[in-house]
């Protein structure tokens, strides 16, 4: 018998129904019912998280992704896939510098002890050690200088 007085995550359903939603389609109401669950719940870094996969795709609003990937990542600071979205999100934004300072924090928490994946490491430890050449790559490769940052009123807010 399951004890049925155990605490369920206030949020766990709301961003279930706002997932389900995008699945359906419906990616603006996604984020109209996030950002009520986040007036409700600001502290919630899995809600930030779901709402900056949003605006990442299907909407293709960098700007929002890495304000919402950057609220992940402040209140979890240990999430690797906050991290690891937020430095794309920052490039996609063209925040090189930005992008180079996320790396750097999360290879201190590597340093500091906290066990991280092997691949993000490689990738970061490469970026941190020679900033210019991969800046120098990401305009090459047309990840920097090429698109434009999406002004605030073509966000679909």
């Amino acid at each position: 018998m399951t004890d049925q007085t155990t605490a369920r995550d206030p949020i766990e359903e709301p961003l279930a129904e706002a997932l389900a939603v995008v699945e359906r389609g419906d990616a603006e109401g996604a984020v109209r019912m996030l950002q009520s669950l986040l007036q409700r719940f600001p502290k919630s870094g899995r809600a930030w998280l779901a709402l900056g996969a949003i605006w990442t795709d299907p909407l293709k609003n960098a700007e929002g992704a890495v304000e919402s990937f950057t609220n992940a990542t402040i209140l979890d600071p240990q999430h690797q896939v906050a991290s690891v979205a937020l430095f794309h999100g920052l490039i996609a934004v063209n925040r090189f510098d930005g992008a180079l300072a996320e790396a750097q924090r999360f290879l201190a928490l590597h340093e500091a002890g906290v066990p991280l994946d092997s691949d993000h490491l490689a990738t970061y430890r490469d970026i941190v050690s020679d900033p210019e050449g991969m800046k120098r790559d990401l305009l090459a490769h047309g990840y920097l200088g090429s698109r434009p940052a999406v002004a605030s009123s073509d966000r679909g807010r």
